[in-house]
């Protein structure tokens, strides 16, 4: 009876610790162990912002002397390490490992092993002797033989220890696998100014102001909006006609796609933008012409982060267009094509 209740006890325990250690799919866990004070709020910061988790992480990190040192083991039992110089960099890393990189499964569960029921003591001994005779000498029965003790059941496999911490050989990346932080949603808003306006007659580079938000991320890919307006000094010679002054107004939309990279407090932008301009030239205040044009761009900026939410980023822009103006009074016309912007703002992590 003893040991059918050890048993049962036994199966109890073994299912309570399999569903404890079950995780849970719908958020980044990452357990803190040791950090700092002014470090942790930090890491909690990106982990929260980050789109997309992988296995579950424990991480400690420890000041020394090169700056912060930082060492993470996952559910799957991987195990990174690596020196940073502050503590946002040591965030941007963590939430770097939080999210999916293709890991494998965590291990299964070992299941119980069920043990029969107990055998009666009374059930292994041999039937009692009947009585002797009077007169007869009485004779001890043989003693039976001893019986084995059932086997205990194997005991739950306990989980691996995590392996002590070892000081980085002078600052030295020990686990080079760490990827970029791919980025997040922003809204940016800047001031253009064009080296080139692209006509094909003499020009002034005009200056104007852009903003653009982020909607949405699919695995890396970054899909948004971004509206400008600029104002541009155009010369032009009407047909017998001495050289006239105009000015160019545009106002352009377009749906853009970016990638960004992330390395510490540094990052890299590339967008594409496809869209439409509207131009309206007018001369001595009178508008002489104007039309919509199919519009593209491309950009490249690099920006560096002020806080966890605001950044200044700056680059080139090189805009795409096809225009032909014409002045309906005295029919003369005004091309422009391609041209060579330079933008510079800020960004606003949402």
């Amino acid at each position: 009876m003893r040991l059918s209740v050890l048993s049962a006890l036994s199966l109890i325990t073994t299912a309570a610790t399999a569903s404890a250690v079950r995780a849970d799919p719908g958020r980044c866990q990452v357990t803190i162990l040791r950090a700092p004070p002014e470090v942790q709020p930090v890491i909690e910061d990106w982990v929260r912002a980050e789109q997309v988790c992988g296995p579950a992480l424990s991480v400690r990190v420890v000041p020394t002397a090169g700056g912060l040192y930082v060492l993470a083991t996952d559910a799957n039992g991987r195990v990174r390490e690596r020196v940073v110089p502050d503590a946002t960099t040591a965030a941007v890393l963590i939430a770097s490992w939080a999210a999916d990189d293709g890991g494998g499964p965590a291990p299964a569960p070992v299941a119980p092993i069920a043990v029969g029921p107990a055998v009666a003591t009374a059930d292994l001994l041999p039937p009692a002797a009947p009585s002797a005779a009077p007169g007869a000498i009485a004779m001890e029965p043989p003693a039976p033989p001893a019986q084995p003790d059932p086997p205990a059941p194997p005991a739950p496999p306990a989980p691996p220890a995590p392996p002590a911490p070892m000081p980085p050989p002078g600052g030295v990346v020990v686990d080079g696998g760490a990827r970029p932080h791919r980025g997040h949603l922003s809204i940016d808003i800047g001031l253009l100014a064009r080296a080139d306006t692209g006509a094909r007659t003499t020009s002034d580079g005009p200056v104007g102001a852009r903003i653009g938000v982020d909607l949405v991320m699919r695995r890396g890919l970054i899909l948004g909006l971004a509206a400008g307006y600029a104002e541009s000094e155009l010369q032009f010679q009407p047909f017998s006609a001495n050289v006239q002054s105009g000015t160019a107004r545009d106002a352009r939309v377009v749906a853009r796609a970016a990638v960004e990279g992330h390395l510490g407090r540094l990052s890299g932008r590339l967008e594409l933008g496809l869209g439409a301009v509207v131009t309206t030239v007018s001369t001595m205040g009178y508008d002489t012409a104007q039309g919509v044009s199919p519009y593209g761009e491309l950009g490249a900026s690099v920006g560096v982060d002020l806080t966890r939410r605001w950044r200044l980023r700056a680059g080139p822009l090189v805009t795409v267009t096809a225009q032909r103006l014409l002045n309906p009074v005295d029919g003369s016309a005004v091309s422009r094509g391609n041209a060579l912007e330079m933008w510079a703002g800020i960004d606003h992590r949402l």
